[in-house]
């Protein structure tokens, strides 16, 4: 009993998890994931060619890792970014208006 119950679990769970994933077959969503890693890709193979070439010259690891902590900030826009949109900058909003979406 308890294995017939087990079995009805995980193929419900997987049933709802391949429908949370039919919405990426669209293709306009494919589209903008396919974006979204490109343009991430050449500053992921900027840095790790620089990484490289730093320490191939000699540069201590303390200031290889301080150029990766640089690119932190940049990493994490997803979580500031939303504020920046809705605070007026005091030029620019005068000129163009508030930015919206």
């Amino acid at each position: 009993m308890f294995r017939l119950y087990r079995a009805v679990r995980v193929n419900l769970s997987f049933q709802r998890f391949t429908h949370a994933f039919t919405v990426y077959r669209q293709p306009a969503v494919l589209a903008l994931i396919f974006l979204g890693f490109s343009s991430g890709l050449p500053l992921a193979l900027t840095a790790s060619t620089l990484f490289v070439w730093l320490s191939e010259a000699g540069v201590d690891k303390t200031s290889i890792g301080l150029f990766a902590a640089i690119g932190t900030p940049y990493a994490l826009k997803f979580l500031w970014a939303p504020l920046i949109d809705r605070l007026p900058a005091p030029i620019l909003t005068r000129l163009f208006g508030q930015r919206r979406g």
